[in-house]
């Protein structure tokens, strides 16, 4: 969860901010006191958003852009839950869990129905390694980012650290495109321009050169610490 001033958000998303942001927040206050909870919106946006994703598979560039538009609505409802949690004093351990793995099921499921599509469309099999390449990334990103904030931010002790791997505007720049804000809006913009493997060959390469900077990076570090 974000660190809040009054109930806002002091760190937003980089373009969301603008737009999605601020309408999820809307809803959000004008469902408080409504007998609808967090946990329901949590686990209904998640639902909604893996049927929605059958329309990647239509193939049509209707069917992608309407999913594509879909994303952008996923995204706003996953501001609405946490932020309704906060302002009515529902945030519970539970929800946070709930809701971080209805984002996770849904953004492994809208992949794979591209890979699918991508190859039905073109009957070539280099989308099943491009897959793997992809997931095999994601899963690598996920593990050596988990492991670097377990093993060395919390031995550390050290708030500037924290913040170490993401501090400079070259990190920042580097990681851009790893924000869940970002592949949201990559998602969106695949869909409208009918090219969901720019999509997947993107986040393939992408995903596993930030596992390896990250391994590189705590290597240097070790090897420093040792001269």
């Amino acid at each position: 969860m974000p660190e809040l001033i009054g109930n806002k958000r002091k760190v937003w998303n980089p373009l969301a901010r603008y737009y999605v942001e601020p309408a999820g927040e809307w809803i959000a206050e004008k469902m408080k006191g409504s007998w609808i909870t967090p946990n329901m919106i949590s686990i209904a946006n998640t639902i909604v958003g893996i049927l929605m994703g059958l329309f990647i598979l239509e193939g049509s560039w209707l069917s992608l852009i309407i999913w594509g538009v879909w994303v952008r609505f996923y995204h706003m409802w996953d501001v609405v839950d946490g932020h309704l949690a906060r302002i009515s004093n529902l945030k519970t351990t539970y929800g946070g869990f709930i809701d971080a793995i209805g984002d996770r099921l849904v953004m492994g499921v809208w992949p794979v129905f591209m890979l699918v599509r991508l190859y039905l469309d073109s009957g070539n099999l280099a989308f099943v390694w491009w897959g793997v390449a992809f997931f095999f990334g994601l899963y690598m990103y996920m593990t050596t980012s988990m492991k670097g904030d377990l093993y060395y931010r919390q031995a550390d002790n050290d708030e500037r650290f924290k913040s170490v791997v993401k501090g400079s505007a070259a990190s920042q720049a580097f990681l851009f495109f790893i924000d869940g804000d970002i592949q949201y809006h990559m998602m969106t913009l695949a869909a409208f321009l009918n090219r969901l493997d720019l999509y997947i060959y993107f986040y393939a390469i992408y995903f596993n050169v930030v596992w390896l900077s990250y391994v590189g990076f705590y290597s240097l570090r070790w090897m420093r610490s040792r001269t």
